[in-house]
């Protein structure tokens, strides 16, 4: 039998991939990796950012609703002669805060954070949140009329401060969702008095 060493070589010779081809596949891997990893980061961040524009936005309704109630319940209560009583007065402008418990607006101070607490946003204590709300109360057309109020309820998120990022009197220009800011706005009328 005659020996062929080329035959000898090619036959025990195990074919694989050489390190430079591992390191490539590696790498390519680690790309494709990282990418769908900020791309899953960036949607779940723009997720929580959508929805805690949703609740700033029901928190805004909420606040003009409270002081549409507050005016309903003085409009039935028959010992109260003024359906505004609590909601400003004539040809000013006030800046207060009311949760679902109160039964009148409160009008001093400057803390607007809202916490968390039996299933309600509130402003008297509970678990921290990154909302704030205000409210304001105007004349609508500043004539000094006492026959409506304007309300305007302000909702932050992201801890911006209320106080002082948002200007009352440009609150339409300054208070957008960009600026993690939201509003919402009624004007009340005296019923039947």
């Amino acid at each position: 039998m005659i020996f062929d060493k080329n035959k000898k070589k090619k036959k025990g010779k195990k074919s694989g991939f050489s390190i430079g081809e591992v390191m490539l596949a590696v790498f390519i891997l680690g790309i494709t990796l990282t990418a769908l990893i900020s791309l899953y980061v960036t949607g779940i961040n723009e997720l929580i950012d959508e929805r805690d524009s949703v609740v700033a936005s029901l928190l805004a309704q909420e606040g003009v609703e409270l002081m549409r109630n507050v005016r309903d319940n003085n409009w039935v209560d028959t010992s109260s002669p003024d359906s505004f009583d609590g909601i400003g007065s004539a040809g000013s402008t006030e800046t207060c805060t009311i949760d679902i418990d109160d039964n009148n607006p409160f009008c001093t101070g400057s803390d607007y954070s809202l916490y968390y607490s039996s299933d309600f946003y509130t402003h008297n204590g509970g678990d921290n949140t990154e909302f704030k709300r205000k409210i304001i109360i105007s004349d609508p057309d500043a004539s000094g009329s006492d026959e409506e109020r304007k309300v305007i309820s302000i909702a932050t998120w992201n801890n911006k401060d209320i106080a002082t990022d948002f200007d009352d009197s440009n609150y339409e220009t300054d208070c957008t969702t960009a600026n993690k800011c939201v509003f919402s706005e009624a004007v009340l009328t005296r019923w039947g008095e």
